[in-house]
């Protein structure tokens, strides 16, 4: 996707492309921050070790935040009907 995206080979796209691309996937495509990040981690790895670039990756390619998710919390009655569901154990 991301070739043909750029319109040509991996080893012809610059550091501004990779990040026009990343911006693209956030933006126009609304991607997650999870899959943006598994995006950047098979790019760092396609430009590092397959075609060997000397780029300190970390900064030519970051890697995006991800939030950290909140617990859902249940409102009392919620907990009420949860309760109600469990089956009762005999004390006998």
């Amino acid at each position: 996707m991301f070739s043909r995206y750029l319109g040509r080979s991996p080893e012809m796209i610059g550091v501004e492309e990779i990040r026009a691309y990343l911006l693209h996937l956030a933006t126009e495509k609304k991607s997650v921050p999870s899959t943006i990040a598994i995006t950047v981690a098979a790019l760092r790895f396609f430009y590092k070790v397959t075609l060997g670039r000397d780029w300190i990756v970390q900064e030519v390619i970051p890697m995006p935040k991800v939030r950290d998710a909140l617990p859902q919390v249940l409102s009392p009655e919620e907990v009420l009907h949860f309760l109600e569901t469990v089956p009762r154990l005999s004390t006998a």
